[in-house]
């Protein structure tokens, strides 16, 4: 619905890209971010559009994946959670250092991501360069639930 974008931009991203699958939520954030020149949402799958999405960057980035199906409002893709896709086409990026942020830990493992395991998760992030290390951050101090719910991977 947008507030990632609304907190990277408060958070002082200087570039941000979105991708959003459901119709309804593109034309209501491209509205939203429409006069904002740094914002550009782009419309369908994370994983048919990521490579597209990052084609022209020259340095390393910060990846916020989220893209798994939440019911409701969203809209649901080949998959509940393409993560192994998205990270996929991380690899295939020349930039091998780049930080990646995953949303969610709490539900890793259950069906919402496909029973991908952390495991699994952690597995494909060393495929693109074994230095990355993990650490986790709190997704939202507002309830216990998101404490360690994002999974960060930096090269240190």
């Amino acid at each position: 619905m947008g507030d990632g974008i609304k907190q990277a931009l408060a958070a002082g991203f200087p570039v941000i890209r979105s991708v959003e699958l459901s119709d309804k939520l593109f034309e209501e954030n491209v509205r939203r971010f429409a006069n904002r020149a740094n914002v550009k949402i782009f419309h369908g799958s994370s994983e048919g559009e990521l490579g597209k999405m990052i084609a022209d960057i020259k340095e390393p980035m910060t990846f916020w994946l989220d893209a798994h199906y939440s019911a409701g409002i969203t809209a649901k893709g080949d998959e509940n959670s393409p993560v192994l896709k998205e990270l996929r086409i991380i690899a295939g990026h020349p930039i091998k250092t780049h930080t990646i942020l995953i949303d969610d830990r709490r539900q890793v493992g259950t069906a919402d991501f496909d029973f991908v395991t952390e495991a699994q998760i952690r597995e494909a992030i060393l495929a693109i360069n074994p230095a990355y290390r993990f650490t986790y951050d709190t997704g939202s101090a507002s309830h216990p639930m998101f404490l360690n719910d994002v999974i960060v991977a930096r090269v240190s």
